[in-house]
């Protein structure tokens, strides 16, 4: 799978399964991390920043959960994911 569809899926699982009101941007940063020594092909960095006043109303780690467990059969392509989370 490449990281444009990885990407896709990722947002499509998120607002389906956590969040359908969340505005989620997508950043793919795999690039950077090409020529680092332990870098396996297919698997992808992406930033995930989401606008989500109900993500924001609890802690960082149970939202984490909740995102994480949306995504979990897409982490075989996912070597990084950074999660960052605002209001509306």
């Amino acid at each position: 799978m490449d990281s444009t569809t990885v990407a896709q899926q990722i947002k499509k699982q998120i607002l389906s399964k956590v969040e359908p009101q969340a505005i989620i941007e997508i950043i793919d940063e795999t690039h950077k991390h090409v020529k680092h020594r332990g870098y396996t092909q297919g698997k992808y960095h992406f930033i995930l920043n989401i606008t989500s006043q109900k993500l924001s109303a609890i802690t960082k780690i149970q939202a984490h959960k909740q995102i994480f467990k949306a995504v979990e059969d897409l982490m075989p392509y996912i070597h990084a994911l950074s999660i960052k989370i605002k209001p509306e």
